[in-house]
């Protein structure tokens, strides 16, 4: 690679990488040539004052380092009563250099006359050659983390991607609602046994609760991303914007987002939590549906204000309406009483005594 890519790159990453490691770095990229590079470019680096902020925050921060399993050991286990909270917060810059730097050896692997399969020529089209990119990517990360990432902590940049995509209703529905809504729901379930194995309430009872609030969850989300894309498309042109129900899917599908990936907090099935992840969901959704009506449903700037309005509303609606309907559904108000009222154990205790 030419010196003056190699400085650029450099200047560009090195506060991702611990200074000990740069030499090694410069090294390898000063055997690869421009194709290889083209895996580089497709790796994805945290910033680490950026995974620190979180870990203050949030202490979510293992998720965007893939660090899936003990993330979710983590928040099962209250954060350690807290001390694990702060021995990540401390740790936090290391862990972010060490992710990166993988993700740094994985890109660059077939760098130094290793076999890469399927490396376009270097006379390549530009066509060939940002195919071979975007197929680079999935060494790296996996599209659904990718997908929250860049939803939650970029938005405009990736409001304009998903636009270009231009994804069918169905494909948003199948590659991403899906998955994503099953965060709050298999994470009340584990929450319910939790509470069968460690408090007070027979295991019987509590798993039986604890399927049903997660169907319920689950149920909640999806029905209530399609009640926002009905809203935001049948009053579409009465705002100047684009009547797409697709686009208006996607816009309430990512726009949920932050509901889906708060639902870590229902690990622990008490009201705190539960309106914790209310406001914080609602709150950070109307944030990204604001960020992304312009660029999906091309709303003038006149009627932006009203309309968001509408989608806000549409979207706050459809979760309560949803979540207390479903709750007489399956559980006969008990869901929504407990988790209104003071005592999370005495108030179901009441109920399962009836």
């Amino acid at each position: 690679m030419d010196l003056n890519q190699i400085n650029f790159w450099l200047s560009v990453n090195a506060e991702k990488f611990a200074p000990e490691s740069l030499p090694v770095i410069k090294r390898k990229l000063e055997q690869m040539d421009d194709t290889q590079m083209m895996y580089l470019q497709s790796a994805s680096f945290q910033k680490p004052s950026t995974i620190l902020i979180i870990a203050i925050l949030l202490g979510w921060e293992r998720f965007w380092l893939h660090d899936i399993a003990l993330g979710v050991v983590k928040i099962i286990t209250g954060y350690g009563c807290g001390i694990w909270w702060l021995i990540d917060i401390f740790s936090a810059k290391k862990r972010t250099f060490k992710y990166n730097f993988k993700q740094f050896q994985k890109a660059t692997a077939f760098a130094g006359g290793a076999y890469i399969p399927n490396v376009p020529d270097s006379s390549s089209n530009n066509e060939n050659a940002s195919t071979f990119k975007q197929n680079a990517t999935g060494i790296t990360s996996n599209p659904i983390v990718s997908k929250v990432k860049n939803i939650l902590l970029s938005p405009k940049t990736e409001w304009e991607a998903i636009d270009k995509e231009n994804s069918p209703h169905t494909k948003v529905l199948t590659n991403y609602l899906l998955k994503v809504a099953a965060i709050p729901a298999v994470v009340s379930f584990l929450g319910y046994i939790f509470y069968g194995i460690f408090g007070s309430l027979p295991f019987g009872y509590a798993f039986g609760m604890g399927f049903k609030v997660a169907i319920m969850m689950y149920l909640t989300v999806v029905g209530g991303v399609y009640l926002t894309a009905l809203v935001a498309t049948l009053l579409a042109e009465n705002f100047g914007s684009v009547k797409d129900f697709n686009k208006s899917f996607s816009l309430a599908a990512y726009g949920w987002t932050p509901l889906c990936v708060a639902g870590v907090l229902l690990i622990y099935p008490v009201p705190f939590l539960f309106w914790l992840w209310v406001i914080v969901g609602i709150l950070y959704g109307i944030i990204l549906i604001y960020n992304g009506i312009r660029p999906l449903l091309k709303t003038p700037l006149e009627q932006l204000t009203p309309y968001v309005a509408i989608c806000v509303g549409g979207f706050t609606a459809a979760f309560f309406l949803l979540i207390i309907v479903l709750s007489y559904i399956f559980l006969g108000g008990i869901y929504f009483s407990v988790l209104s009222g003071l005592s999370f154990m005495g108030n179901i205790s009441r109920y399962y005594r009836l």
